[in-house]
């Protein structure tokens, strides 16, 4: 994500990075960015590549679940 020239780069890249944890594994497994207007959300996956479904199945549903089901709470 560094070297994309981007409007919200900076945003991206200076926001305050939040742990997850999965409800599936009771683990940290995540690490979730996003900017201050709430406009764009990145969520890492610990232990997966490119392909998380694939690669961490049951992070990927318990991911989509989450953001479909659930408004995201984020500290202040």
């Amino acid at each position: 994500m560094d070297n994309k020239i981007w409007s919200g780069h900076e945003g991206i890249c200076s926001c305050q990075r939040y742990s997850m944890v999965a409800n599936c594994c009771n683990e940290q497994s995540n690490e979730l960015r996003r900017t201050k207007d709430g406009r764009f959300a990145f969520l890492r996956v610990f232990g997966s590549g490119h392909m998380v479904p694939v690669d961490r199945g049951d992070y990927a549903i318990d991911m989509l679940s989450t953001w479909l089901h659930t408004e995201l709470v984020y500290p202040s």
